[in-house]
């Protein structure tokens, strides 16, 4: 049932409203297509109740916001012909709460309104493909799913003589989707456990290394490479090798371009002494020997980096298919030779659904919601197959046999229209054979059998024939249709004897 709550937008009220419920400005989130907010995020704040507090520059766009609500209504309104009416309604819808903040909508319910602030995207969207872009299509879609109205006014603008506009109705695949993604949220979000923000490391490089600096004159007059090495061999013989936190990869990262630094120095110093002096060849041994141990530490620490980062990568990836091949492994305890199939290429895309992130955090925000849409996935796939499955439980319990042993092949490879038709040509095949189930699948009785079970009485198969009970291909009768035989025969021999009292009268 539609309920109407009497609460003014951005009030305490409202606010708790909308904690209480799943809204439409959600709605792109929890779907994965929100340019402001992530899915995850959002199941923090519905877990939580921590928002983030309405800034200046936030309440500068809100304002804009309602008063571009305000100039465009009248034109709405127009376009409409009737009054738009703002409001906040919500109902329950297969258990979901579910909450709409309306721009306006029609005395009578069929009509939805919703404007956004002037977007050049938005515009140039809508004239390519006639309707608003993904996350504003969820947001009108949970509106018309809250609501019941039939379609929905969609502008973009911020006055009522420059705006565009468009008419969005609800599709069949999106309004599934969207109840879909709703349930997995509200099933995510009762088992949400907080976690807390994740600190983003910056890399400390070593100690700075005194200045490099050599004078010569044919000779050798001051340098203090020697101290240069020892300092330099120290601090690396320090770097540790075993990186295992955030903190020691961004130490690692910036212990790499200090070791590259240095190299150009040495390089820059080399240059120096060679034009003051051509023989200088201890002092070079040194040079080389600082240059071998830093290109030895690059090298070491880069491959390092490079290999712990994506064995990180790819125990994350691990770590989520395993999360979808659970609700996998939970539908098939359920639903047995009937469950989906999981995808064989599902670790691919997962994998590839963290292509470009370039931190931890980000590639788990992005892997959580994949693991998200792939549960959805799955969970449509499996009612589709409960429903298969109960048409060949309830179309064998009215013929009486299980006609369909390969049921699970043709569920899975076949929809609902093309599964009625091969029920329907296997049953009607079935009882153009006599409408019982086969030899095989119950007792049988021969002629003789029954005839001795009929004694002094007989009856031969045409006899058997005209009463309606033809043989089966191996010539023999069902046990089970014994009764019925003897009640044929009772009421033919019922019927000769009234026959025979008609003539007698």
């Amino acid at each position: 049932m539609l309920r109407y709550h009497d609460v003014e937008q951005g009030s305490p009220d409202w606010l708790s409203l909308r904690l209480r419920h799943f809204t439409g400005s959600e709605a792109p989130a929890m779907m994965g297509v929100s340019p402001y907010l992530g899915r995850n995020e959002l199941l923090r704040q519905k877990a939580t109740g921590m928002v983030p507090e309405v800034d200046a520059a936030t309440q500068v766009i809100f304002d804009a916001g309602h008063a571009a609500e305000a100039a465009i209504r009248p034109a709405a309104e127009q376009i409409v012909g009737e009054e738009l009416f703002p409001g906040t309604c919500s109902r329950d819808v297969d258990g979901l709460p579910l909450l709409a903040s309306l721009d306006g909508l029609t005395m009578d319910g069929s009509v939805v309104w919703e404007n956004k602030l002037k977007n050049a995207e938005t515009i140039a969207y809508i004239a390519e493909h006639g309707e608003p872009p993904l996350h504003h299509v969820w947001q009108l879609e949970h509106q018309l799913l809250v609501t019941g109205a039939e379609k929905a006014l969609f502008t973009c603008g911020t006055d009522g003589e420059d705006f565009v506009r468009c008419w969005y109705e609800s599709r069949p695949e999106r309004r599934e989707a969207i109840l879909a993604g709703w349930k997995r949220f509200a099933e995510d979000l009762a088992s949400y456990t907080p976690r807390p923000d994740e600190y983003e490391f910056i890399g400390v490089a070593p100690d700075r290394l005194p200045a490099l600096h050599v004078a010569v004159s044919g000779r050798i007059l001051a340098s203090n490479i020697a101290e240069w090495r020892d300092r330099t061999l120290e601090i690396l013989a320090g770097i540790p090798r075993d990186l295992h936190t955030d903190q020691d990869f961004a130490n690692a990262e910036e212990t790499i371009r200090w070791a590259k630094e240095a190299l150009d120095r040495i390089a820059v110093v080399k240059d120096a002494v060679l034009a003051q002096m051509p023989d200088v060849e201890q002092m070079f041994r040194s040079l080389d020997d600082i240059g071998e141990a830093l290109g030895r530490t690059v090298k070491d620490l880069d491959g390092l980096v490079k290999v712990r980062k994506d064995n990180i990568r790819l125990e994350m990836v691990q770590k989520a298919a395993e999360s979808v091949r659970a609700h996998y492994d939970a539908l098939a305890l359920e639903l047995g030779a009937y469950a989906p199939t999981m995808p064989s290429a599902l670790l691919a895309e997962l994998g590839a659904s963290i292509k470009g992130t370039r931190t931890a955090k980000a590639a788990a925000a992005k892997l959580d919601s994949a693991v998200a849409q792939a549960k959805i996935a799955a969970d449509k796939e499996a009612n589709r197959l409960r429903t298969a499955q109960r048409l060949f439980a309830d179309a064998a319990a009215r013929v009486g046999v299980d006609l369909w042993p390969d049921g699970p092949t043709l569920a899975k490879t076949m929809d609902e229209d093309a599964l009625l038709g091969v029920i329907a040509r296997r049953v009607n095949a079935h009882r153009s054979q006599g409408s019982r189930p086969t030899a095989k699948a119950s007792k049988t009785l021969t002629l003789d059998a029954i005839c001795a079970r009929i004694a002094p009485l007989g009856i031969t198969k045409a006899g058997l024939a005209q009463l309606g009970f033809a043989p089966l291909p191996d010539g023999g009768y069902l046990e089970a249709d014994f009764p019925k035989i003897c009640a044929a025969l009772v009421a033919t021999l019922q019927s000769a004897a009234k026959d025979e009292v008609a003539d007698a009268a």
